[in-house]
């Protein structure tokens, strides 16, 4: 029973893996013979979302569409005004786009998972809204954060272009090489919580229901924790950074991020020599909780 379990979730990452190497590449093909992108808004936006949409089953020929889409629902994470108007039309747009294909799903269900989706409320364990409103949670859930690990990693590596180098010959680094992008630069800064029993650490006391700011960022730099913790090094093993949290409140989009993280770095390393930054001055995005680019303009020969 155990082997059988193990070869059912390798044959998922498998499909996984598969369907996210398809979508780098045709992004990648998009942009290759034009010789310069954003990483950002050419790759690393469209990714996620384009991959989800793959898995729920959805058209290949409204990838655009799709894609224009998930660029509205990022003006959330964005200095907007207009950001809530701008989520909530997409919000909208999206629930009036997926219905039909629900519907259809109910009589002619395919191998995706809006016909599992769908076959919830056929049976009675789903409501209608509640079909719309986890294929939307799918669409948008770690969607900032992996555009973030694919920026900032993209970033390190050009700043290290030995270790660029170093990924081209030995593609098998490419697992630490992801841990270490999440360590040394992660996508989450902090992650506010509220202590659910007192806990006393290091001559500390945290009272039950104070609330506890955890400061991701600087616990994987700490040098109790990490030698040289400052210092980029894709070879580091073992690396227990928490960039996804940890204990209960563990990310539940972990895998999947990291599997994307690590096919766009294989793709970027395998496809291109080392990219030159079109510009040397960065700009952050200035959100208290998430750490990325707002554009990473580069080009190539």
């Amino acid at each position: 029973m155990a082997t059988d379990g193990l070869i059912g979730i390798n044959s998922i990452e498998g499909r996984f893996r598969t369907l996210v190497r398809e979508v780098i590449h045709a992004l990648l093909a998009e942009v290759e013979a034009r010789g310069h992108m954003d990483v950002l808004q050419d790759f690393a936006a469209p990714l996620p979302v384009l991959v989800i949409a793959q898995w729920l089953g959805l058209p290949q020929q409204d990838r655009q569409f799709i894609r224009q889409l998930s660029r509205q629902l990022l003006a959330l994470d964005q200095e907007n005004p207009d950001r809530n108007q701008a989520v909530h039309t997409a919000i909208s747009t999206l629930v009036e786009y997926i219905n039909p294909f629900v519907e259809e799903r109910l009589t002619t269900p395919q191998d995706d998972r809006l016909s599992a989706l769908a076959a919830g409320e056929k049976h009675g364990s789903l409501s209608r809204d509640e079909v719309l409103g986890n294929a939307l949670l799918l669409l948008v859930a770690g969607h900032q954060t992996t555009i973030n690990l694919i920026g900032n990693g993209t970033l390190a590596l050009l700043r290290h272009p030995d270790h660029w180098e170093q990924l081209t010959r030995d593609a098998a680094l490419i697992g630490r090489a992801t841990e270490e992008i999440l360590r040394y630069d992660a996508p989450v800064k902090r992650a506010p919580r509220i202590a659910a029993a007192e806990v006393e650490r290091r001559e500390q006391t945290i009272r039950q229901a104070e609330r506890v700011l955890l400061v991701l960022s600087a616990a994987n730099r700490d040098p109790r924790q990490f030698s040289d913790p400052d210092t980029f090094d894709i070879t580091r093993h073992p690396n227990p950074h928490v960039a996804f949290g940890g204990g209960i409140h563990h990310c539940l989009g972990a895998n999947l991020a990291r599997l994307e993280g690590q096919e766009a770095f294989r793709a970027l390393t395998q496809r291109f020599s080392p990219l030159s930054m079109d510009t040397e001055r960065l700009e952050y995005q200035t959100l208290l909780s998430l750490r990325g680019l707002k554009s990473l303009r580069v080009s190539w020969h």
